[in-house]
């Protein structure tokens, strides 16, 4: 009997303990439920704002394929690793291709120009993501019928955050445009030769004046200096006037074996014995697959190194760099400064007659070397931008053209 009391004294303080545990489980239940509550409403709160984002995402992406929809030029942006991500219809109608078969080929597989095809695949590709910039060259696509279509080519690089992604690069159809220059230029051509024409007759008159008055005239001091300044001056405008008549009357040029090495180290000569050469290295080397005859006419191509030379060398700040290599069917040349380079503004319009940022240039160097080049059945191009030097090349093919289209 004695220990009944103990029993119900220990029964009822286990009662008491349990139920405060039961009240202490029902309290922690509760806060974890309070806990999930709060991370649902949480969650979803942040489901509301990511779809509100991809929304805008979306939106912002049907935007843009809209506006590049919308452009006449072809739009291509191309992946990190050389794979076209995105074409527009513009690109699509330019190369003949169906809606979406561009997207995933190898941006290299559409280039024409194996050099320009070789620079959107990698290792080259990766060298451009990494310098970045704007480029501007002139290209040939090639079209899914293979036939060779001619663009300005503009591209950028894309970036995503410190990362290069890609590149964007617009493609406009010169073919319309290029008609339009050669109607252009077909005026301005006669334009040129009725000036030179009417210049040349008297100044073949002053120059022999001026040549029998120096041999005859005894005369010395200023009136010998101003006689000396007066014969220069006449023979710079002669040369301005041969210029004229080389651009309004260009010669079919006469094609003849010739090893374009021995052309290049006999221009490069010359050109280290310019003045503008003093304070400038004048670097050449011919690739041993680049050296051979090919079918040219030497003093024409000569002078298309020389004007690429002399612009070199007017740019650059310590060195020029020539370089003849061999290409598939033929030969290129490259004359490369580490200029000021230009503008995509400047760059563009090299080749329009008249323009130079010489003072005493005529704009009609750049125009005649490619107007030769063309006439060899090759094609010359610039690659600049600011602060990045300018790189002037060209290319001969290999072979003589068909009786029907020499020259």
């Amino acid at each position: 009997m004695q220990g009944a009391p103990e029993h119900g004294t220990s029964a009822l303080r286990a009662r008491l303990e349990t139920g405060r545990f039961a009240r202490a489980d029902a309290s922690d239940v509760g806060s974890v439920l309070e806990s999930v509550q709060r991370l649902k409403e949480q969650i979803l709160e942040k489901d509301r704002i990511i779809n509100v984002k991809t929304g805008e995402l979306v939106a912002t992406r049907d935007y843009l394929r809209g506006v590049f929809a919308a452009l006449a030029d072809a739009v291509l942006v191309i992946d990190a690793e050389g794979r076209v991500e995105f074409a527009n219809e513009a690109a699509h109608e330019l190369l003949g291709y169906p809606e979406g078969h561009l997207v995933g080929r190898a941006a290299s597989a559409l280039w024409a120009d194996p050099e320009q095809a070789r620079r959107l695949a990698p290792p080259a590709l990766d060298e451009a993501l990494r310098a970045g910039g704007f480029q501007r060259v002139d290209a040939l696509l090639r079209a899914r019928d293979g036939r060779a279509v001619p663009v300005s080519w503009s591209s950028t690089v894309l970036r995503a955050g410190d990362r290069a992604a890609g590149l964007v690069g617009i493609a406009r159809d010169v073919r319309v445009e290029r008609r339009l220059e050669e109607e252009k230029l077909r005026a301005v051509q006669a334009l040129a030769a009725s000036v030179a024409h009417e210049i040349r007759n008297p100044l073949g008159a002053i120059q022999s004046s001026v040549a029998l008055l120096r041999r005859d005239l005894d005369v010395s001091g200023d009136d010998r200096t101003l006689l000396d300044i007066v014969y220069d001056e006449t023979h710079r405008i002669g040369g301005i006037v041969t210029q004229f008549l080389d651009f309004a009357r260009p010669v079919r040029p006469t094609l003849e074996p010739a090893d374009l090495g021995d052309l290049l180290r006999e221009v490069v000569m010359l050109a280290e014995q310019d003045e503008r050469a003093r304070e400038r290295q004048v670097l050449l080397h011919v690739d041993e697959d680049a050296a051979g005859p090919l079918p040219l006419d030497a003093g024409q191509v000569k002078q298309v190194l020389w004007n690429l030379l002399a612009n070199a060398l007017d740019a650059a700040r310590a060195r020029v760099a020539v370089r003849a290599r061999a290409i598939p069917g033929g030969v290129e040349v490259r004359v490369a400064d580490d200029g000021p380079g230009m503008t995509p503004e400047v760059l563009a319009r090299c080749f329009e007659p008249f323009r130079t940022s010489k003072a005493q240039g005529t704009g009609l160097g750049l125009a005649i070397c490619k107007r030769i080049v063309e006439a060899h059945r090759g094609s010359l191009r610039l690659e600049s931008a600011p602060d990045g030097g300018t790189v002037a090349s060209f290319t001969l093919p290999a072979r003589r053209p068909d009786e029907g289209e020499e020259g």
